[in-house]
């Protein structure tokens, strides 16, 4: 599993004023974002509302609201992560480090050095 940000970050601006229906609105949406997150296979769902203003700012800028959760990992990313791995494992054996272990593992694929 893996935490991503399903789908686009919604902004807020901090000079809206929400009455009741503002907010209902806005809630109706996040359920359904996390709805379709829910569908698209995403677990441990949350809403992360978080500042874009820089320490340098001095004006607010929008809130980011994001729906963050797990997914599992796809096909690329297993082969990708066992790879990884993989070179972590020769490069402890060989005692060099990972882009060294990189380097000759993709040396001896290319059959330039012996296995």
């Amino acid at each position: 599993m893996r935490e991503d940000q399903f789908g686009k970050s919604l902004y807020l601006d901090v000079s809206d004023e929400y009455d009741k229906t503002g907010l209902h609105k806005l809630f109706e949406k996040l359920y359904s974002k996390l709805d379709e997150a829910e569908q698209a296979g995403y677990v441990k769902l949350r809403v992360v509302f978080e500042s874009t203003l820089d320490p340098y700012d001095t004006c607010p800028g929008p809130i980011e609201v994001r729906i963050v959760g797990d997914r599992k990992l796809t096909q690329k990313e297993q082969l990708e992560e066992a790879e990884q791995k993989r070179i972590e494992a020769l490069s402890k054996q060989l005692g060099i480090t990972f882009y060294e272990a990189s380097v000759v593992d993709r040396l001896k694929k290319s059959g330039k050095i012996n296995p």
